[in-house]
């Protein structure tokens, strides 16, 4: 089966002109996607019911709620944070036969069933940008998903393996302790690299697991 997927770090919707922009790009695409995987979207309450409508109308979702922000006097009305979703196409919302949480809601799962081919999960995955908490996530991901599927996991890692992969000046790129953990956890899943960045095989996307 093949299917049109995005992973995205929204970066926040908490801007009317945002959901507009965004919704606009999800809707203008060719073929139509089919899954999407959000990170940060940073919503909360009410505003979270709407949030497939709004990004793929008649979508079935899995979305994560915020985690409260960190309000200050420079900040009293901080968005959330901490937060993930999955958006799927209706059509096939009926295969989807387990869901789940990992993590202070840094992971969210979903599995489909009677998918041509075979069994498939697919994880949306926000991590931690302090590398031993990372590393503790790699470790929970490979011990609780189900065993008996393929897996697709969009991503924001908060990581690079190299450092010219860096969107920006700062922070680090991946040090050899975590790289070490992170082949671990590319090893246990028995990742094929079907989906890369252009970077190739040693860059941070999409990724499947053999059954």
């Amino acid at each position: 089966m093949k299917w049109s997927i995005i992973t995205h770090n929204i970066r926040g919707l908490n801007d009317p002109e945002n959901i507009a922009k965004e919704r606009n790009f999800f809707t203008s695409l060719t073929p139509k996607v089919d899954i999407v995987m959000l990170q940060e979207h940073k919503l909360r309450g009410k505003t979270l019911e709407n949030l497939g409508s709004w990004l793929m109308p008649g979508c079935a979702s899995w979305v994560l709620e915020a985690a409260p922000g960190e309000r200050s006097w420079l900040n009293p009305n901080a968005a959330g944070k901490r937060c993930v979703g999955i958006l799927l196409a209706n059509k096939y919302a009926r295969l989807v036969t387990a869901t789940g949480s990992l993590y202070d809601d840094r992971v969210v799962w979903i599995k489909l069933e009677g998918v041509e081919g075979g069994n498939v999960g697919l994880a949306c995955v926000y991590a931690p940008n302090i590398p031993t908490e990372r590393r503790h996530l790699w470790h929970i991901l490979v011990d609780s998903i189900p065993k008996d599927c393929e897996w697709i996991i969009g991503e924001d890692f908060n990581i690079t393996v190299r450092p010219e992969d860096k969107s920006h000046d700062y922070g680090k790129a991946i040090s050899e302790l975590e790289r070490f953990t992170w082949k671990e956890l590319l090893n246990s899943l028995q990742v094929q690299y079907k989906y890369v960045y252009q970077g190739g095989p040693d860059s941070l996307g999409i990724m499947t697991k053999r059954k």
